[in-house]
């Protein structure tokens, strides 16, 4: 990833310690919203 982000000129690259405990925290407040309900569209038999 260095070498990638040196052609990129990128000046830091995001440590994924820094990151992970952010994006769990993130995953378990969406849960909830992916879960399947019920369909909101009638279907005619």
């Amino acid at each position: 990833p260095f070498r990638t982000a040196e052609a990129f000129y990128v000046e830091e690259i995001i440590d994924p310690r820094e990151t992970r405990p952010l994006l769990c925290e993130f995953a378990n407040l969406a849960a909830p919203l992916r879960t399947a309900g019920p369909s909101n569209i009638k279907y005619r038999p």
